[in-house]
């Protein structure tokens, strides 16, 4: 198998998705929007890195370029292995043990091939970032705080969450996920101000 190139933009989502709390909350935007991880982690990281916010019309050139790859690779992959899980109650009751043993490895597999279809995506997420701007880069790090909370914001909103309380909390502990010296106080203000 080919090895995809290195990527920043991945590296920072592996990271950021490894902190406490952050798998949780980026799963549950998931389940209740059908929130793309990807682009929230892309608002995040071109914030972060200094590229400023992603908003605007930005911001849907960026949904529609990848739109059709998340939608028939990503949550494709995502369906079969997620009913793979039940994959037992989809053999016949007589199935022996070393076909239930090779249910639940196939379900590794498809769960390692939809990480590489995210790794894809992520790759066309990065080709479309712009340079580091040296306003932006010269911002504190609640600065960046600030951008990542608007871009992310706006993304969610974009896909007609109604951006209650939930959804704030999700958002908050995505954002301590990037920005890990910052105090949980502070984030959540920015996010009441957005």
């Amino acid at each position: 198998m080919r090895r995809l190139p290195k990527c920043e933009f991945w590296d920072f989502s592996l990271a950021v998705y490894r902190r406490a709390g952050v798998a949780p909350a980026c799963l549950a935007l998931q389940e209740r929007y059908g929130t793309d991880v990807n682009l929230l982690f892309f608002c995040c990281w071109l914030a972060a890195s200094g590229r400023g916010a992603l908003e605007g019309e930005a911001l849907a050139r960026a949904a529609a370029a990848v739109e059709p790859w998340h939608r028939e690779i990503v949550r494709g992959l995502r369906a079969v292995r997620v009913r793979l899980r039940d994959g037992a109650s989809l053999l016949p009751e007589a199935a022996d043990a070393g076909l239930l043993a090779g249910a639940a490895e196939l379900r590794k597999k498809v769960g390692a091939v939809e990480l590489e279809a995210e790794h894809i995506e992520q790759l066309l997420l990065a080709g479309l970032a712009p340079p580091v701007r040296a306003e932006a880069a010269a911002a504190s790090p609640a600065g960046h705080a600030a951008a990542a909370a608007r871009s992310a914001m706006a993304y969610l909103a974009s896909l007609g969450a109604p951006l209650g309380p939930a959804d704030r909390r999700d958002l908050l502990a995505v954002l301590e996920g990037v920005f890990p010296a910052l105090e949980e106080a502070a984030l959540a203000s920015l996010l009441a101000r957005t």
